[in-house]
């Protein structure tokens, strides 16, 4: 039996930018728009992991966020969004030279929500819903730990 190393003693460098935008597009819808380009690099190593991608840094990635919430008519109080990733590869998983062929191509995923506030007794309720990966993409999120399968979370908070 053989035993390789999981982890190699290097100097990492990562250079890139990152742009991010809020906007309303109304009064009662907003969005967040977030753009980054990031390359992250092994520079300095002991072993043949030099210019390996950093493990776990995603080249390209694209999020956009955006709700509308309801302030009158019968709808008062429901707030209704989602978003997307857009996380564009070669992700490196491991940063080592034996595993140095292991990488996510990439993925999009897809996330949903609906909130209602409401007074019950003079107090605020919200109820919501979350429906995460909701194209139940299959994806490697670091060192070949996969993602959640589509999920819902269901929550109720009341204000004392």
């Amino acid at each position: 039996m053989t035993f390789r190393s999981d982890t190699e003693i290097s100097d990492d460098e990562s250079q890139g930018w990152e742009a991010e935008v809020f906007f309303n597009v109304t009064r009662s819808w907003q969005t967040v728009v977030n753009y980054s380009y990031i390359d992250a690099k092994v520079i300095v190593s002991r072993t043949l992991a030099k210019n390996l991608r950093l493990e776990g840094a995603t080249p390209r990635r694209l999020t956009v966020w955006s709700s509308y919430g309801f302030d009158q008519s019968i709808l008062k109080g429901l707030r209704l969004g989602g978003g997307f990733i857009v996380a564009d590869g070669p992700i490196q998983q491991f940063g080592t030279s034996n595993n140095q062929l292991v990488a996510e191509n990439g993925y999009t995923v897809i996330n949903l929500f609906a909130r209602y506030a409401t007074k019950i007794a003079s107090r605020t309720v919200t109820l919501g819903v979350n429906v995460d990966n909701l194209n139940n993409v299959f994806f490697i999120q670091s060192r070949a730990a996969t993602n959640n399968p589509r999920q819902f979370t269901f929550s109720a908070s009341l204000d004392l």
